[in-house]
């Protein structure tokens, strides 16, 4: 393989990483949305409504509708208006922002708009309210339930890139150590050329400067035989 192709081969490694690395963030980025959504959703869900928490709050107690009837109708009429139906709910510690609120529960429950609910509409009312009660609690249940998994997938995958990430930095280390490695050992070839080329250099200057002195030497010689 020429440096060039290696060189290209490198390249197409690294962003084959760069597109892996990427995708993997996008995934994790979207399941730490999802969780964060289903969170959202949970708080909301936590802020059960007028009708609901006064459903959970009869059914917690057993009450019936005579039972509702008899004790809200303080006024004895045989029927419960809005102030009686106000003053019992307030009194049960529903969580409402403003008493018209409740003036609107009120309303949606008096069926025939005559301002009091009587025995049916109450039978009526309870069995709404308590439904209220038991879709927020199945609602409730669900968002907790896909609130864990949320959280469990996001975690997974940060997890998931994580160890990626440290594998590939690990990779990229051991290359570089190779390269590092390989780069030092062509230096040291390198090193050990010029000073074997400078030693072959050193020797024939040597061999040359010692023929020069023995052709010098015989020069001599015969010049003092000649004397």
């Amino acid at each position: 393989m020429t440096e060039a192709d290696s060189s290209a081969a490198t390249r197409a490694a690294d962003a084959e990483m760069w597109e892996q690395r990427a995708a993997q963030t996008t995934e994790v980025a979207d399941a730490i949305r999802a969780a964060e959504k289903v969170s959202r959703e949970l708080q909301a869900a936590a802020k059960v409504g007028v009708g609901a928490q006064i459903g959970t709050i009869l059914t917690r107690k057993g009450l019936k509708v005579a039972d509702v009837v008899t004790k809200w109708d303080t006024s004895m009429d045989g029927v419960i208006d809005r102030n009686e139906f106000r003053a019992h709910v307030e009194a049960l510690g529903v969580e409402v922002s403003s008493a018209s609120e409740i003036d609107a529960l009120f309303d949606e429950l008096d069926a025939d708009g005559g301002g009091s609910l009587d025995a049916a509409e109450v039978k009526r009312a309870l069995r709404v309210l308590q439904e209220e009660a038991e879709a927020a609690k199945v609602s409730k249940r669900s968002l907790c339930e896909q609130t864990i998994i949320a959280c469990r997938a996001a975690k997974a995958a940060l997890a998931s890139f994580r160890t990626r990430k440290e594998a590939e930095e690990a990779a990229a280390a051991e290359e570089a150590s190779k390269a590092a490695l390989a780069a030092e050992r062509v230096a040291v070839a390198a090193a050990e050329a010029k000073a074997a080329r400078e030693r072959a250099m050193e020797e024939k200057r040597a061999e040359a400067a010692a023929a020069a002195a023995a052709f010098k030497a015989k020069v001599e010689e015969k010049r003092l035989k000649r004397g």
